[in-house]
């Protein structure tokens, strides 16, 4: 058996085909494209934490994409007030699809123009009034 050496430019480049930038990032490789091509920052925000998710939408620029980590959020009524602009909203997605969930007496309330709201899961819900979204 002959071994061959392999030069460490060459490994590096196959490093950077299995794990692109957005994997080291703490991103993953969806979030990496979306952050790269429509939105020039993008801000993860913990389950559960209102606060945290009203300030960054406030806070937001046009093209800003702001990540719902993974998680439930119990009787949450944010009222999120921000603006985007035609060919830039702001973009308010869950982080996995479907695993954002709101339950209980929650509601998302947008306040604002071209902003988009993608992948939240309601369930086992109620409202004592209005809208869920």
């Amino acid at each position: 058996m002959t071994t061959r050496r392999i030069p460490l430019h060459a490994i590096a480049f196959l490093v950077s085909l299995m794990f692109p930038a957005g994997l080291t990032s703490g991103c993953t490789p969806a979030e990496h494209r979306a952050k790269a091509i429509d939105s020039p920052s993008h801000i993860l925000v913990a389950a559960g934490d209102e606060e945290a998710l009203v300030d960054a939408v406030a806070r937001a620029e046009p093209g800003d994409l702001i990540l719902l980590d993974d998680g439930i959020w119990v009787d949450k009524r944010p009222v999120l007030s921000g603006s985007g602009t035609r060919g830039r909203p702001v973009v308010i997605r869950a982080r996995t699809p479907g695993r954002v969930i709101f339950q209980g007496n929650s509601s998302v309330t947008l306040d604002g123009d071209h902003m988009v709201l993608e992948g939240l899961h309601f369930r086992d819900g109620w409202l004592d009034s209005g809208h869920v979204v």
